[in-house]
């Protein structure tokens, strides 16, 4: 399995007793914001690498990359072609429901 099908999915028991109080966290740095973009819109690149996000990057990569730049949206790009866009507000969401999916919630 890839490692983010292991943290979603344990195969078994002990899988998913070995990951336990980690899931939270492992599932930030598995999950990619592929399945996130949204692709109704595509934007410009007037800054740079610096102000855009990459397909492949994790949750946590991302949340990193909108702290440095303080915008609420950043285009993503998939190699030098821009795919579409994420918002903070919906990467924050998708953070919380994935807090609340692993039960670390508390």
């Amino acid at each position: 399995a890839t490692p983010a099908e292991l943290v979603e999915n344990p195969a078994n028991e002990f899988v998913d007793h070995f990951l336990g109080q980690h899931r939270f966290q492992l599932s930030l740095l598995t999950r990619t914001i592929a399945p996130l973009v949204d692709d109704t819109e595509r934007v410009s690149d007037p800054e740079g690498d610096a102000a855009r996000l990459l397909a492949r990057y994790t949750l946590i990569e991302a949340l990193d990359a909108f702290k440095k730049t303080g915008k609420p949206t950043l285009p993503v790009f998939r190699r030098d072609e821009c795919v579409g866009q994420l918002t903070k507000q919906h990467l924050l969401e998708v953070i919380t429901s994935t807090l609340e999916e692993t039960g670390n919630d508390s």
